[in-house]
């Protein structure tokens, strides 16, 4: 069974699953994006990667067709809604935890009205 675990960023898709990791394989989608460059440049002024989501679904669909359904596999990340998945579980939180979330973990002024934003209006929905 694959298993996404998606959200804005800040609503707790780490930390949740930090804790599955104990009982299942977790697959970090923004490590993967990384170390197979998946991504078609930097955005600069948001000082993040730009995902070739294309490349991204052909390369992880490719690894996935093979896995045993059996196997319970949670996939971590934003982005993990555009996978081929069993389950799709979508993290929430408020608009307001969220935004103290992200200055906590020091994003910057821009980055944090963008989610925030995000979140408020439902867009990973």
């Amino acid at each position: 069974m694959k298993i996404g675990i998606t959200g804005t960023p800040g609503t707790g898709k780490s930390a949740v699953c930090k804790i599955l990791k104990k009982y299942y394989p977790v697959i970090n989608l923004n490590q993967i994006i990384k170390d197979k460059k998946l991504y078609t440049g930097e955005d600069q002024q948001r000082n993040t990667l730009i995902t070739d989501t294309d490349e991204l679904i052909k390369y992880l669909s490719n690894y996935v067709k093979y896995w045993d359904v059996k196997k319970k596999t949670i996939f971590e990340g934003h982005l993990a809604h555009y996978l081929p998945l069993d389950v799709c579980i979508v993290l929430r939180t408020s608009p307001y935890e969220l935004r103290i979330r992200l200055i906590k973990k020091g994003f910057d002024d821009a980055k944090i009205n963008e989610n925030v934003e995000a979140e408020a209006l439902d867009v990973i929905l």
